[in-house]
């Protein structure tokens, strides 16, 4: 509890250094103590439970001295993330963090998490950076751009129903058209995946995939990997390559990605919810000789039940955002610190179903 308090003073006091003083103001606050500059940090998006009740958050990890900062977005705004927030992603100095449940976007300060700027977005589920904008994919079905300048937002373009995710690439934007509320049919309007042209703001071209596409990442030369994550029953989870050229083949079976350069992590886990416990498996392929590597985990180092996994790009760690198991969603989590050979450094608790870690 005291560390808690430390981190809220800490973001305050780093929040005024941004902000400017009035002169009229006779009722000067004591002076905080600050969070030393040097110490690496990383924030990590809490989900919370919906139908529980419990609202996202935002935790701080400090890699430095292995202490997790609980709900460190309210100790520096006094207020609520909001419900359900997805991934967020960091552009320049800012984090943009998707609120899925509250239709919004928050534009944090990366330092201190202090609040910049708020956005009224339906559904917004996944986000990126490019081309000095933000990409914003709503599970409406449309994409929005925020110009990171001057905050202005363009008019959504219709992509597809149920976009997932998006990355970019050398002025274009990939989007996952999913369909994934679409069950019943098949999710037929989806099984694509839209290229748009970051600074036209216009799909150039679709790409068929597998059912049901989600997470998307991009290597070096423009390869694009996707998770078609199946129909959650007889339709297994597998990632797609796309090439260049747009060839579509699959690459290897898997649910969740990270990429660092042209290293590719993928993630695969079956759950079994009659005994509560998941079977992780861990392999980094080099995506331009396609040589793969099967990653062993010890006991300690393997999640119950994974979320994400990201990378760390300054020492390419591996960090893995879990729940204690498959039925564990509405309980506290933790983020397993991995080296790239899956040694583990370091365990933080956390707050419930963590979905996500930034840097």
């Amino acid at each position: 509890m005291q560390k808690f308090y430390f981190l809220a003073a800490s973001l305050l006091l780093l929040c005024a250094g941004f902000t400017s003083c009035s002169d009229d103001n006779d009722d000067p606050q004591p002076p905080k103590p600050t969070i030393d500059p040097v110490e690496r940090l990383a924030y990590v998006t809490i989900q919370g439970n919906q139908y529980g009740g419990v609202s996202g958050s935002m935790d701080c990890l400090n890699l430095d001295a292995g202490e997790t900062h609980t709900d460190a977005f309210f100790a520096a705004n006094q207020q609520s993330l909001g419900d359900t927030p997805q991934q967020s992603v960091r552009y320049g100095s800012r984090l943009y963090v998707p609120v899925f449940g509250s239709n919004l976007v928050w534009v944090l300060d990366a330092s201190t998490l202090q609040i910049v700027k708020q956005f009224s977005i339906p559904a917004p589920e996944a986000v990126c950076g490019a081309e000095g904008y933000v990409f914003v994919a709503g599970n409406d079905g449309n994409l929005t751009r925020i110009d990171t300048l001057d905050f202005s937002l363009s008019t959504p373009l219709a992509v597809g129903p149920n976009p997932a995710a998006l990355c970019a690439h050398e002025g274009k934007v990939w989007v996952s058209v999913s369909d994934g509320y679409n069950y019943e049919g098949g999710y037929a309007n989806g099984k694509k995946l839209a290229v748009v042209d970051a600074r036209q703001l216009k799909v150039e071209r679709y790409v068929e995939v597998g059912l049901n596409p989600g997470a998307l990442c991009v290597n070096s030369r423009g390869e694009v990997f996707v998770v078609c994550r199946g129909n959650y029953y007889d339709v297994l989870p597998k990632v797609q390559k796309v090439a260049t050229d747009g060839t579509v083949t699959d690459y290897c079976d898997g649910s969740l990605l990270a990429i660092d350069g042209d290293r590719l992590y993928v993630m695969s886990a079956t759950a079994d919810y009659v005994t509560n416990a998941c079977d992780v498996t861990l392999r980094a392929f080099d995506t331009l000789s396609g040589a793969a590597t099967s990653i062993s985990l010890e006991a300690e180092a393997t999640p119950g039940m994974p979320n994400a996994i990201d990378v760390d790009p300054v020492s390419g760690d591996l960090f893995i955002s879990s729940d204690k198991g498959p039925m564990d969603y509405d309980k506290q989590g933790y983020v397993l610190h991995l080296s790239r050979e899956g040694a583990l450094k370091q365990r933080f608790e956390v707050g419930i179903h963590p979905f996500g870690v930034v840097f």
